[in-house]
């Protein structure tokens, strides 16, 4: 049984730059997770911070893709291909997949909080059990969309609808907040599930709506970003009223954020 306490050394097999400030490892780890969970991920010699694993369960390589914030992410940053990294988890909860047969699922993302989606978002593309699913996502700009030779493979068998706040010259597409997005799309609010993940003012405005639409808020999904610094609800700094985001977390249905404080959630 793996010591959640002791971080795996694990090679990186490739890295990606998505966009001028996210990076994306592929590493060759057999793990055991569901879509949602997080890794803590060790820069020796920095500290560890945890990331979001962007790849399916049924992908040959571990996707994490993280965005340069801090001394950590810093150091990571500047990895190649053969360096190592240190792996703990994963941690956390994950999406409910068993309550989503027979049900429309709308992914809302914005940002870096793409990644955690794209996890699920894959794993039912590849269950292929005939969902109606659409993806809905903004970012600052079109150089700041992550994974953007998937978003224009995935209109085959999904919706997408992506916008930004400062659109460059080439860009085509809508300009504004990822909330108007769903006034382009048609969904019976009581047989939709809606995943969420980005800036929390994002989340909190998009929830908004949703409930305006009708949507029950156990068919709101979200998946919170907090500093989940030791990943096991040992250290308190992902405490939010009486839950660890790490270890009750970080995916939440908005009935559950509710019966908590909902202006220390969003």
């Amino acid at each position: 049984m793996a010591n959640n306490y002791i971080p795996q050394v694990v090679k990186i097999e490739r890295v990606v730059r998505e966009t001028p400030d996210v990076n994306t490892f592929y590493l060759r780890l057999p793990l055991d997770f569901t879509p949602g969970q997080f890794v803590e991920v060790s820069c020796f010699g920095k500290g560890e911070v945890p990331i979001s694993i962007a790849s399916s369960p049924q992908e040959e390589l571990l996707r994490l893709s993280f965005k340069r914030m801090g001394s950590v992410t810093g150091g990571l940053f500047d990895f190649k291909t053969n360096d190592a990294v240190g792996i703990r988890g994963p941690f956390g909860n994950g999406f409910p997949l068993l309550q989503l047969e027979d049900t429309s699922l709308i992914f809302i993302a914005g940002g870096i909080g793409i990644a955690p989606l794209r996890s699920l978002l894959k794993t039912m593309l590849l269950k292929d059990v005939g969902n109606n699913i659409t993806l809905l996502y903004g970012a600052r700009s079109p150089e700041d969309m992550l994974y953007k030779n998937e978003l224009t493979t995935l209109t085959k068998n999904t919706k997408v609808l992506l916008t930004v706040d400062k659109p460059n010259a080439q860009w085509k597409g809508r300009v504004g907040v990822v909330p108007q997005l769903l006034g382009g799309i048609k969904f019976d609010p009581l047989k939709t599930k809606a995943f969420i993940c980005g800036p929390e003012i994002m989340m909190r405005f998009t929830t908004a709506r949703l409930i305006e639409l009708g949507m029950p808020p156990a068919n709101i999904i979200l998946s919170l970003e907090r500093y989940m610094k030791c990943g096991l609800g040992k250290c308190g700094h992902c405490y939010i009223a009486d839950k660890f985001v790490c270890r009750d977390g970080p995916v939440f249905t908005y009935e559950q954020l509710n019966r908590l404080v909902p202006e220390e959630i969003l």
